[in-house]
């Protein structure tokens, strides 16, 4: 089948139509959308990638940064984040976690008692490696996600927890933590 001339006409007036109502883009504007689209967009998730560093802040230099003229805390203050090969080892399975605990659905009072009473008991047992779930919350912005690492950084859990930091994404990823913990003497 073949178009007729009154057809390509139509296109033709159509086309002219919509070319007349359309003004082109300003350089600047285009190179500014195509930079855009080439930058990698940040994420909120972390990953396990082997390029990313630990963190190595300990509790008390965030409690330094916050308070400047702060005494400095004891030396038995817990890592915020636990080192690489440890986390990966936990998270295939080489490693065993020894206790769980899970907080989901505690009001903060509730939970950080729990949680003492855990972490007592762990290290009265000899345990090394505990995970405690506390759930993302609503969008990520759960309070117990959020008072956790707070609640381990200052005494008395401070005493008992070497290091903790986020789960992987097989034990709970962000809604988790793995918690290593001190032995006792004697």
């Amino acid at each position: 089948m073949s178009r007729g001339k009154s057809e390509d006409g139509a296109d033709a007036a159509l086309w002219q139509k919509i070319i007349s109502q359309t003004s082109p883009l300003d350089k600047r504007h285009k190179s500014r959308q195509i930079a855009r689209a080439a930058k990698p967009r940040a994420t909120k998730k972390r990953t396990a990638g082997h390029s990313e560093k630990p963190i190595r802040a300990t509790a008390s230099r965030l409690n330094q940064a916050a308070k400047p003229n702060a005494k400095p805390a004891p030396a038995l203050q817990p890592e915020v984040t636990i080192e690489h090969k440890a986390r990966r080892r936990l998270s295939r399975g080489h490693l065993e976690i020894e206790a769980r605990l899970d907080l989901h659905g505690m009001t903060a009072a509730q939970a950080k008692a729990i949680l003492t009473q855990f972490i007592y008991h762990s290290v009265g047992r000899g345990l090394t490696w505990v995970l405690v779930i506390t759930g993302k919350g609503v969008a990520g912005q759960g309070i117990l996600r959020r008072e956790l690492p707070l609640w381990c950084a200052q005494p008395p859990l401070s005493q008992n927890i070497v290091s903790f930091g986020p789960a992987a994404p097989s034990h709970g990823g962000d809604g988790a933590f793995y918690m290593r913990l001190r032995k006792q003497r004697g």
